[in-house]
Parts: C-alpha cells; sequence; structure tokens
C-alpha cells in the first residue's frame, strides 16, 4: 500500500512539474516572439529638428518621425541642409536606421547618420556610420544605413540631409536593434523545450499504462 502511495506522488509530482515546464516555456517563447518583433526601439522616442519656424498644422509634428505610422509625416519645409535628432530614453543598440521618405520630386540626396552615447548630443560625442552617403531616394521607399559594429548605448541618433532635390521631408525614421537576433534565437530553444516537454510528456504517460 505504501508503495502504491509513493508511486502515485511521484507520477503526480512528475505531471506538475512537466505541465510547470511546459506553460513556463511557451510563455517564454511568446514574450521573446513578441519583443523580437518590437524591432524599432525609436518609437515613442524624443525628436527634434532644425526647422524652428514649421507650424505642426501645415508641416506635421516632428515626433512623427517615430510614431511608427505612415499616414504622417515631418515636413521641414525648405531643402537641404536639415537635420532630425532623436533622443532616446533609454541606451539602446542598433545594428541598423532606416529612412522612410516622403519625396516629391525623387532623386539622389546626400546624407549622414550619426550616433551619440550622450544623451544631449554635446560637441564630440558623435560617431558617423559610413560618412556623407549618396543614395537614391524614393517616395515610400526605406534607406537603410547599417551601423558600424557594436554600436551600444546609444542614447541620440541625428539624420542629416546635405543635399535633396526637394525638400526635405520624412514618415518615419527606425531603428532596429542588434539584439533581435539572439532574441530570436532564445525564443526559438523555448519553442523546442516546449516541444520536446510534450513529447517527454506522452511518452512518459504512455510507458505507465
Amino acid at each position: 500500500m505504501t508503495h502504491l502511495i509513493h508511486s502515485s506522488l511521484r507520477m503526480s509530482f512528475a505531471h506538475v512539474g512537466q505541465r510547470f515546464f511546459q506553460i513556463v516555456a511557451f510563455c517564454t517563447a511568446t514574450l521573446l516572439l513578441s519583443a523580437a518583433h518590437a524591432a524599432n526601439v525609436f518609437q515613442g522616442a524624443t525628436v527634434t529638428d532644425t526647422c524652428v519656424s514649421c507650424p505642426t498644422d501645415k508641416f506635421g509634428a516632428p515626433g512623427t518621425v517615430v510614431d511608427g505610422d505612415l499616414a504622417t509625416l515631418r515636413n521641414l519645409g525648405a531643402g537641404a541642409p536639415g537635420a532630425f535628432t532623436i533622443t532616446v530614453a533609454k541606451p539602446v543598440s542598433l545594428n541598423k536606421v532606416l529612412v522612410v521618405p516622403a519625396m516629391t520630386p525623387n532623386g539622389a540626396v546626400s546624407f549622414e547618420v550619426q550616433t551619440s552615447k550622450d544623451a544631449a548630443g554635446v560637441a564630440g560625442s558623435w560617431t558617423s556610420h559610413g560618412g556623407i552617403l549618396t543614395k537614391e531616394w524614393s517616395d515610400r521607399v526605406p534607406v537603410e544605413v547599417v551601423m558600424n559594429p557594436e554600436t551600444v548605448d546609444v542614447r541620440a541618433v541625428r539624420l542629416t540631409v546635405h543635399k535633396s532635390p526637394s525638400w526635405i521631408a520624412i514618415y518615419e525614421i527606425e531603428g532596429e536593434s542588434n539584439l533581435g537576433k539572439w532574441v530570436y534565437g532564445v525564443a526559438i530553444l523555448a519553442a523546442l523545450l516546449l516541444v520536446g516537454g510534450l513529447v517527454y510528456s506522452r511518452r512518459r504517460r504512455a510507458s505507465t499504462v
């Protein structure tokens, strides 16, 4: 009788342990996948630009370039030069910056992306990524700038347009964190653990029948 009780208790604890393992693995995978999809680390950041006389009712608010909405834009009211400065609340790591221009007409644009580990962006703290670049900008077509290796602890990002065939106007500026790759890896591992736990549970139940 005692043996049967101990056996029953072991099975009960094993079952509870398996279910707990499955729930933890499932929740971990879900949360990590959600974090991986939230790739734009600039969304909700503070934005300033070089246009001091651009009323928001006509030219949009500076913050529209990081609101995640392609239906809104910020126009600097003139051609180059012009710049946007994005300040994030906490240090971020960056893999690339995507710019979605609002362009009429399209054409070659000379621009530069710089980062600073200082939230105030003091002189001498900026690092350029590729120097002044010249690429074709087209309306609503994302322009990608890859960051230098190990771009970490970034507090401010500055996009400067030096030459442009049209007024400077931007739909979105997005920052992709270089943490995304390991987040996906951990999420996949958690998913594999979940599947492994389910397989083990079924085999364990089959062996006790």
